[in-house]
């Protein structure tokens, strides 16, 4: 009874910024300068079901979790601005300006594991034009621009690895970068 009557609370706190399980959760474009966000393994399962096109039933479903539960990870999402909803049509809509491929987060998170294999292999030396690449392309990724934006920062620290350390050590991070380039290809 006591479990039913905190649950119940928990709705009415969730149901401020989340009405209704029809609406469709999509990825928001976050402001320059913003904190990075840090996420839960529940919240990283989440966020690779968000499509701009499935709403938050629909997810539990696939997820063959309880609605509640995704609602409470959504909710921490909507707050900070990584996620809004809106319905079906709405969604779609917003969805679209991204290309197709892998979504916004998974590219976010593909180009820091780049970033980290590039400053390893550069050494202190090139921090800075590293990071100046890495934040070029999560500008552009944020944007919209998709593979393309990792791409072209991967492109940008083989050259400047090349320079700064020689192009054997610019061949050494192309290898180790290929097989996550590759994975993501195929998406």
């Amino acid at each position: 009874m006591m479990e039913a009557a905190r649950r119940l609370d928990e709705w009415r706190v969730l149901s401020r910024k989340i009405p209704s399980l029809d609406l469709v959760p999509y990825f928001t474009t976050r402001d320059q300068g913003v904190d990075q966000v840090t996420l839960s393994p529940q919240e990283w399962i989440l966020v690779t079901r968000i499509d701009g096109e499935h709403s938050i039933e629909e997810i539990a479903d696939q997820l063959k979790w309880a609605p509640f539960d995704v609602s409470k990870l959504l909710f921490g999402m909507v707050t900070t601005g990584l996620v809004a909803l809106g319905n079906s049509g709405e969604s779609v809509e917003t969805s679209q300006r991204w290309q197709t491929g892998p979504n916004p987060v998974t590219l976010l998170c593909l180009a820091e594991k780049i970033r980290a294999v590039a400053l390893e292999v550069v050494g202190s030396g090139g921090e800075r034009t590293i990071e100046k690449q890495y934040n070029a392309a999560r500008i552009l990724i944020e944007r919209g621009e998709g593979f393309n934006a990792l791409r072209e920062m991967v492109e940008q620290h083989s050259k400047a690895i090349s320079l700064l350390k020689g192009a054997d050590t610019a061949a050494m991070f192309d290898e180790q970068i290929r097989p996550l380039l590759g994975e993501m290809q195929q998406t």
